[in-house]
C-alpha cells in the first residue's frame, strides 16, 4: 500500500529542493527534508489555528520627522506569538500564509484590527503592509464600503518606489 498524498508531498519536497539548487539538478528525499516538511506542515496547521483564533496582535512602529522630532506617522505590524514557540518572526509566518492563500483571512484581520484601533487617531497617517496576493484577490476590491474608503484615502497617499508598476497590482477584478 502506498500513501498516494504523502508520497506526493515528498516527491514534491524533493523537486522544489532541487529547483533551489538551479537548472538539470535532482535531489533525493531526505530525513532533512522530512523534517522541514512536517514543521511547515505543523506550522501551517498551527496558523489556520491562530487566524481561528485571533491569536495576532499589531504593534505600531511611530515615524518621526527627523527635524523635529514630530510624530508624523505610524505603521502596523502584525506579531504572533505562538503559544509553544513564542513570539515568530514575519518572515517565518507570513511567506507560509502567502503561499498557502491564509494571508486573504490575515490581512482581512490586520485591516479590521487597525481600522478599529486607530479610529481616534486623527489625521495620524498609518502605513498597512498589503501582499500582493491580497491586491490580485477579487474579495479586496470588493470589501465593504467603510474599509473601501478607508483603503482609497490610504492608496492616493502611497509613495511607489520609483520604477513601479502599479498597473500590474491595479488591475480591476473580472
Amino acid at each position: 500500500n502506498v500513501n498516494l498524498p504523502g508520497y506526493t508531498a515528498t516527491v514534491d519536497a524533493a523537486m522544489y529542493r532541487a529547483k533551489a539548487r538551479g537548472r538539470n539538478a535532482f535531489h533525493f528525499f531526505t530525513a532533512e527534508i522530512n523534517a522541514a516538511l512536517s514543521e511547515r506542515l505543523a506550522l501551517e496547521r498551527d496558523l489556520r489555528r491562530a487566524i481561528q483564533a485571533h491569536e495576532f496582535q499589531l504593534h505600531y512602529q511611530p515615524k518621526v520627522a527627523l527635524d523635529s522630532g514630530a510624530l508624523i506617522g505610524a505603521e502596523a505590524l502584525v506579531r504572533w506569538t505562538h503559544p509553544e514557540l513564542g513570539l515568530l518572526s514575519p518572515v517565518r509566518f507570513i511567506p507560509l500564509a502567502e503561499e498557502t492563500g491564509l494571508i486573504l483571512p490575515l490581512g482581512e484581520f490586520v485591516l479590521r484590527q487597525v481600522f478599529t484601533e486607530t479610529a481616534g487617531w486623527g489625521d495620524l497617517r498609518v502605513g498597512i503592509n498589503v501582499s500582493a496576493v491580497q491586491l490580485r484577490s477579487s474579495g479586496f476590491a470588493a470589501r465593504p464600503g467603510w474599509a473601501r474608503s478607508r483603503l482609497v484615502m490610504a492608496a492616493r497617499s502611497i509613495r511607489w518606489p520609483p520604477g513601479f508598476c502599479r498597473s500590474r497590482w491595479a488591475r480591476r477584478p473580472s
